[in-house]
């Protein structure tokens, strides 16, 4: 068992954590990473914080029904990103036709339940269309299922989630330990590594897609994964549909054909299947608006899985 670094008491965060990079070669790689990310990493200024209690989600106008321009798409990035980790993502959705916003969080600098609760006034104060959906990437997932516990605004319509951990990552369960990691993610690294806290989360009560990638392969994971998460630990109960494409795990929101998943699970509650898929790549623009006569499918068997 390999001991942990100890440092001489007394000495500033800054200096302990260049002793941990000098006694680690891997922590001196965490330490790059951190900063890096840390640089980008930048709080929202422009939350609105309206009064009011918390309503029961329900939707007004079926999503399907209603034309894009009148739906908003609710952007959440994972943690220690930006608004701009999904700005590919972003745009690809407005190209489409839908309006959209970006939450921006932090989560070192602010506990789940602030977050949450802050996302939750965000939408009260901005979303101005009679339907609206939410995207998350990885962490962002837990954010907008714990939001179904304090209750979302009218008009919610359904719920992606990209590469989103619905149990504790083996990643944060190894890692909970270390201090950067720590300094990172504030509370979230005892959230996630916690199989307490993934049992309570609430099941989302809207019709949900789930994406997982399979590229990544972090080989101590001991299963396909995307480099963070594996492609077992994404599934969730009750899911509306489920599928896996060949990319890592932060590439997964800068992909193309992701972009077309999101949309068509948007539009009619499953993703895309490869016939739908390949007409939309070959035309290089958003898919269309059209309607399809083939129902929902339960996440069950995963599609599109690269070999």
């Amino acid at each position: 068992m390999s001991k942990r670094p100890s440092y001489p008491t007394g000495l500033p965060a800054r200096q302990k954590i260049a002793c941990f990079g000098q006694r680690s070669g891997f922590g001196l790689i965490v330490l790059i990473a951190v900063l890096l990310l840390a640089a980008v990493n930048t709080r929202a200024v422009d939350r609105p914080s309206p009064a009011g209690d918390p309503e029961t989600n329900r939707v007004d106008v079926s999503p399907s029904d209603t034309p894009r321009e009148q739906v908003t798409v609710i952007l959440l990035h994972g943690m220690g990103r930006s608004r701009a980790a999904l700005w590919m993502l972003d745009t690809r959705l407005r190209q489409a036709g839908f309006q959209t916003l970006s939450y921006a969080y932090s989560a070192r600098a602010e506990d789940i339940a602030s977050i949450t609760s802050d996302f939750l006034k965000f939408i009260r104060g901005n979303v101005n269309t009679p339907v609206y959906h939410v995207v998350t990437h990885s962490h962002a997932s837990i954010v907008a299922r714990l939001a179904f516990r304090q209750g979302y605004p009218p008009g919610l319509g359904r719920l992606v989630m990209i590469a989103p951990p619905n149990r504790p990552p083996e990643l944060a369960r190894t890692l909970r330990e270390n201090p950067i990691y720590r300094w990172v993610t504030g509370e979230s690294a005892g959230i996630l590594a916690s199989e307490e806290f993934f049992a309570a989360l609430p099941i989302p009560s809207v019709p949900f897609g789930i994406i997982a990638g399979n590229r990544g392969q972090r080989p101590t994971l001991g299963e396909p994964n995307d480099g963070v998460v594996t492609v077992d630990g994404t599934r969730l109960e009750g899911m509306s549909d489920w599928t896996v494409l060949p990319y890592a795990h932060n590439f997964l929101v800068t992909s193309r054909e992701v972009a077309y998943h999101v949309i068509w699970f948007l539009e009619h509650g499953r993703f895309a299947d490869q016939t739908e898929l390949s007409r939309a790549m070959s035309q290089r623009e958003p898919p269309p608006a059209t309607s399809s006569d083939r129902k929902p499918e339960k996440g069950t068997t995963p599609k599109n899985i690269a070999q």
